[in-house]
């Protein structure tokens, strides 16, 4: 069977659509002419136009010699010269027809070859419009890729200035993985804006907030940095080279401070943290005397903190339930969505600071089986202290079941 140019081309539009591909267009793809191939077609077109010129003037020569021929032909005085003439002019009528007929397709030619080129010459126009519109798009594209390049490089010029809103968050130390949480000392109180607190693993700093920068006769005198946290250590806390007595001696007057200032850039945000740890001065005489004194602030320990975007520091004031199986669970990360009847299992429950200190050191609670409606209740202990202003986590040491498994070879469960 032999396949037409248009059945080849409907073959391949099906195979296109089958394979879920674009359909294939009836048109096959032509090169984009030049402007030298227009030109081309257009002097091709006026030299027929010329030659067709010229064999209609030879064409009209003829006429003329046909006319003057039958003129004579009937001026002749005898038959003979009369068939002469008229032979002459039909001769000459016959060579300007062909010269007229040569002069007409050679006109057909040269407007077939200007009809091309004028198609090439829209076709030329397309094809630049259509490389103007890639040319301007790659244009636009490339201009934004410089300019959010240079956007994102002006970015990292600019200082990171820290607003109120984005101190009160988690932080972590850059070298490691302490937390640093600060949050509003009395959320509650809104004139008291500027008021924090500084929560690290086991101790709360108190400390305020300054909008002002560095050297605005407007920041405060004792405002040294962005944000001055200070802490009172107690005598176990301090440097254990000190003797105790000495630490015990100026218990209540060493006061550690930190000075949080902005550091990084914008898009790379980061806080310098200075820790004035104090200077201890002591003196043991040799008839018992002896004294302790604090004499600065002793020389800063500079450590850098950035934001911890995995934790939203909303979190940190709602109540969180997680159950887990035990051994390498990790309830948080894996949450456990259902579980079979006699499946033993852990629960722990995290409270805010302020609810924790209004629940106290234990918490009942109660779970009912959905399908069998077995309930179990439950005292949970708190893992942390209720007064350190930090979450409390209330879990329990031995796993429980909410009822008690059909599998006799399982161990019931305790009363």
């Amino acid at each position: 069977m032999t396949l037409t140019r248009g059945a080849i081309i409907a073959l391949l539009a099906a195979l296109a659509i089958a394979a879920g591909g674009a359909t294939v267009s009836p048109a096959f793809a032509q090169p984009v002419p030049t402007q030298s191939d227009i030109q081309s077609e257009r002097d091709s077109a006026k030299a027929d136009r010329a030659y067709a010129a010229g064999r209609l003037d030879k064409a009209r020569g003829r006429r003329g010699l046909a006319e003057q021929a039958r003129k004579n032909a009937g001026d002749a005085r005898n038959a003979a010269d009369r068939n002469g003439w008229n032979r002459r002019a039909r001769e000459h009528d016959g060579l300007a027809a062909d010269l007229e007929e040569e002069a007409a397709g050679l006109i057909a030619k040269a407007e077939r070859k200007e009809a091309k080129a004028k198609r090439l010459q829209e076709r030329l126009k397309t094809a630049t419009q259509a490389d103007d519109r890639r040319r301007a798009a790659a244009e636009a594209e490339e201009r934004r890729i410089r300019e959010a390049r240079e956007r994102k490089a002006e970015e990292r010029k600019t200082p990171y200035k820290l607003k109120l809103e984005d101190a009160i968050s988690v932080w972590r130390f850059k070298d490691g993985d302490a937390p640093f949480v600060i949050i509003p000392e009395d959320p509650e109180n809104r004139a008291n804006d500027y008021r924090l607190e500084a929560h690290t693993n086991n101790r709360v700093w108190k400390g305020t907030y300054t909008p002002f920068d560095e050297g605005d006769p407007s920041r405060l005198p004792e405002q040294t940095a962005r944000i001055v946290f200070r802490y009172k250590p107690k005598a176990a806390e301090m440097n254990p080279v000190i003797p105790e007595w000495a630490r015990e001696a100026v218990e209540d007057q060493l006061e550690w401070r930190l000075e949080l200032d902005e550091a990084g850039s914008e898009v790379d945000p980061r806080l310098s943290l200075k820790w004035y740890p104090g200077e201890i001065s002591w003196i043991e005489e040799l008839d018992g005397n002896r004294t302790a004194e604090v004499i600065g602030d002793g020389d800063p320990r500079t450590l850098e903190i950035e934001p911890e975007y995995r934790i939203q520091i909303s979190d940190l004031a709602q109540s969180m339930l997680s159950i887990g199986l035990g051994g390498t669970h990790d309830a948080e990360t894996h949450p456990i969505e259902a579980l079979i009847k006699g499946q033993r299992f852990f629960i722990k429950i995290k409270l805010p600071p302020k609810m924790a200190k209004e629940q106290g050191n234990t918490l009942t609670v109660s779970f009912k089986g959905l399908g069998g409606g077995d309930t179990t209740t439950l005292e949970l202990t708190g893992t942390g202290s209720t007064s350190a202003h930090r979450a409390v986590a209330y879990t329990h040491d031995k796993p429980v079941t909410i009822a008690d498994c059909d599998i006799w070879t399982e161990p019931r469960r305790e009363p």
